[in-house]
C-alpha cells in the first residue's frame, strides 16, 4: 500500500462514517430506583414502583416523539446492600431502566460534519505517520526535470 492508496481508502472510510452517522436513530433511556428492607412484599413494592415510574416515562416519552417499534428494551438490576454497622437489616436496591429510539436523528448536519472533520484529520496524521513525505525526495526529483 502506498501513500495514494491509504489517502484513497481513507476518503471512503469518512464517507462511511457520515452515512452512518446520518442514518442514526436517538436513543433515549432513564432509569428509576427503588429500595427495600429484607422483606418479600417490601422488595416487591419497591420494584412494583420503579416499573411503574418507568412505564410512565416511556409513555410521556411516546407523547412527545414519534419511537420507533420493536427498540423498546426494559432492563432490570438487583443489588443485595449487606448490613454494616448502624444498620442491622439486610436491604435490596432496584434498577429498572428502559432504551428506546426515536424517529429522528442523533445528530445535526453541523455535528456530522463536524465529527467528520475531525476524523479526516485524524486519519491524515495516521497517513503522515505511515508514509512521511520526504522533502529532500522531493527537491530532487524537481531539480532534475
Amino acid at each position: 500500500m502506498d501513500r495514494q492508496e491509504k489517502i484513497r481508502i481513507d476518503e471512503l472510510t469518512v464517507e462511511k462514517y457520515r452515512e452512518q452517522l446520518k442514518g442514526q436513530n436517538k436513543v433515549y433511556m432513564q432509569k428509576a430506583t427503588g429500595r427495600a428492607i429484607n422483606n418479600r412484599r417490601a422488595r416487591a413494592l419497591a420494584l412494583g414502583e420503579a416499573a411503574l415510574k418507568i412505564m410512565d416515562s416511556v409513555k410521556e416519552l411516546g407523547k412527545g416523539h414519534r419511537l420507533v417499534p420493536m427498540t423498546l428494551m426494559y432492563m432490570m438490576d438487583e443489588k443485595v446492600i449487606y448490613p454494616i454497622a448502624d444498620v442491622k437489616v439486610k436491604q435490596y436496591e432496584y434498577d429498572v431502566m428502559y432504551q428506546v429510539q426515536a424517529e429522528e436523528r442523533e445528530w445535526t448536519d453541523e455535528e456530522v460534519e463536524q465529527k467528520c472533520e475531525d476524523l479526516t484529520f485524524r486519519l491524515a496524521m495516521e497517513t503522515d505517520e505511515m508514509f512521511p513525505e520526504n522533502e529532500e525526495e522531493k527537491e530532487d526529483t524537481s531539480s532534475v526535470s
